[in-house]
Formats: C-alpha cells, sequence, structure tokens
C-alpha cells in the first residue's frame, strides 16, 4: 500500500489526491475485513496450500501484467536519454494533470539545457 500511495501522490492533480487516498484506505481495510471473514468461515475447510494459491494468485497476475500498464519514471528516462519516450510519458502525466508540457531544449550530447 506505501507504493500505492506514492504512486497516486505523483500521477493524481492534488486536488484528487484526498479522495484517492482516503477511497485506497477505506477500500483495504474493507478488504482486510473480507480476508478475515474469508479465511475464518469459508475456507476452514480447505488445505492451507489452496487457500494461500487463492490468496496470492491475484498478486502473481498483476506481477506479471503490471508492467505493461505502467511508464518509467521522468528521472529513469530522462537519465537514459530516453527522449522520445519522455515526451509520451511526459506529455500523458500533463494531460492527466490539466498542464501543458514544457520544452525540453538538449544538446547533441542529450544534456538538458537550462
Amino acid at each position: 500500500t506505501e507504493v500505492a500511495y506514492v504512486f497516486l501522490s505523483e500521477v493524481l492533480p492534488s486536488e484528487s489526491r484526498m479522495k484517492a487516498t482516503s477511497g485506497m484506505c477505506i477500500t483495504l481495510s474493507l478488504g482486510v475485513m473480507c480476508l478475515a471473514g474469508g479465511c475464518g468461515t469459508l475456507m476452514s475447510s480447505w488445505d492451507w496450500r489452496v487457500t494461500a494459491l487463492f490468496w496470492y494468485s491475484p498478486f502473481l497476475v498483476l506481477t506479471l501484467l503490471g508492467p505493461y500498464f505502467v511508464d518509467e519514471t521522468l528521472e529513469f528516462l530522462v537519465a537514459r536519454g530516453l527522449w522520445s519516450r519522455v515526451e509520451i510519458v511526459g506529455s500523458r502525466i500533463a494531460r492527466i494533470n490539466g498542464a501543458a508540457l514544457p520544452l525540453i531544449e538538449t544538446n547533441d550530447a542529450g544534456h538538458v539545457l537550462t
């Protein structure tokens, strides 16, 4: 949940962060309550291996599919000189935040001019 909170803080506009953080905390609390109820009643007859597979399989799916939906940070892309990706990711972030993408000037070596 710490990673999700930091990610939400990075990509959401400032006026949406409080609602998103509250929603995330409420959802997490409800999920923990369902988990406790489900483990205590529904799965008491299951073998522990089946129960573990059932509860951890969504994380496996997210781990395998997540990298295809999440972009690298701008700092990572700039440090490696991947300017075309910087423009794509930066324009996506600017669009979400309702701002214009600033012009980034570089020299022939790929260093950002200030």
